[in-house]
């Protein structure tokens, strides 16, 4: 595992490792905490989490420990703002989720498929911010030992995104108590020896109102080291197919938001576009990729006001393969 070093953290920010553990349920004070120790399968999730962090923790350097510990530390809180408002089912669903999630990464484990050739490792970059400097989370995945043109390919990409975080004073005049900050996350849906899909989960507050996010993907065919433009995937009688379909199901999410008391009508929406369909279809870097189904995001604004939230298109994996090119490395 390597992690970049050129952050000096202060000692106020890190936290010892036992804090960082499963807690004693004893002393459980937050929703979370409550939750995690009332049910016994978030109960053994917790552990499963706090195992792969002994295990991630036990395989760093002491300048990676640092980074971990202080990740883990924020993810905790995450975990807490995340879930805290949810109740009943909503509550426990939240925390498995981002539980498992958790423990993925750590382990350096996909989502879905049977694994990578080489062992994936997480690497982290942390620094909190203030007045002049960047608040930053990074949490990526790379290969511990790249031996494939496609595992060099997902470590290039790693350390590209590491080297490009604005660590040093950023120079800007805020509105006082305003932090900028930039988040970035790898989650592995998808791994074989032959294709590797990883969604890379952004964030950044540059200042005003409120921040911006999405998701990017980096699907690599790990037989040529190369990233998948989608013509390697479908053909453009496909790709039409695939927009009719994915127009279809942006229209009844569009009709779910107005209501049963409201027609919606495409022509009299300012924020639908229906050229972004297929431009979407038609950029892989849009494509999540899983064993059984493939997610298509689109960005905030791109197909509906903020306030509708993010769009996306799912594709069942069997109707995928029906329309894809023959050789097309689709799990």
């Amino acid at each position: 595992m390597r992690i970049l070093n050129s952050i000096c953290l202060p000692a106020a920010f890190l936290i010892t490792a036992a804090s960082a553990l499963a807690f004693d349920c004893t002393k459980a004070t937050t929703k979370v905490e409550k939750a995690i120790c009332s049910d016994r399968n978030l109960a053994a999730a917790d552990v499963d989490m706090t195992n792969a962090y002994l295990a991630a923790r036990g395989a760093s350097s002491p300048s990676e420990k640092k980074m971990l510990v202080l990740s883990q530390q924020r993810w905790i809180e995450q975990r807490e703002n995340a879930c805290a408002y949810g109740e009943g089912t909503e509550l426990i669903s939240c925390i498995s989720r981002e539980t498992t999630e958790r423990k993925l990464l750590l382990q350096g484990a996909p989502e879905s498929g049977p694994g990578a050739a080489s062992a994936l490792v997480p690497v982290f970059l942390q620094q909190r911010g203030d007045a002049k400097h960047y608040d930053l989370d990074y949490a990526l995945v790379r290969f511990a030992n790249p031996q494939s043109a496609g595992e060099k390919f997902l470590n290039a990409q790693s350390e590209k995104i590491l080297a490009e975080a604005p660590v040093r004073p950023h120079g800007q005049e805020l509105v006082e108590g305003q932090v900028l900050a930039r988040e970035e996350s790898f989650a592995v849906s998808f791994a074989s020896p032959n294709l590797l899909s990883v969604a890379n989960k952004f964030y950044a507050f540059e200042g005003g109102a409120h921040g911006n996010g999405g998701v990017t993907n980096i699907n690599i065919d790990m037989r040529s080291g190369r990233e998948i433009i989608t013509p390697d995937i479908f053909s453009s009688e496909a790709t039409r197919a695939l927009a009719a379909g994915c127009r279809d199901q942006i229209l009844a999410r569009k009709q779910e938001i107005y209501g049963a008391e409201k027609q919606y009508v495409a022509e009299d929406d300012g924020n639908f576009q229906e050229s972004t369909i297929p431009a979407h279809i038609n950029d892989f870097q849009r494509w999540t990729i899983f064993a059984k189904k493939a997610i298509v995001t689109f960005d905030s604004y791109a197909i509906g006001s903020y306030a509708e939230g993010p769009y996306e298109c799912e594709f069942d994996m069997p109707k995928l393969k029906d329309l894809a090119n023959p050789d097309a490395p689709l799990p």
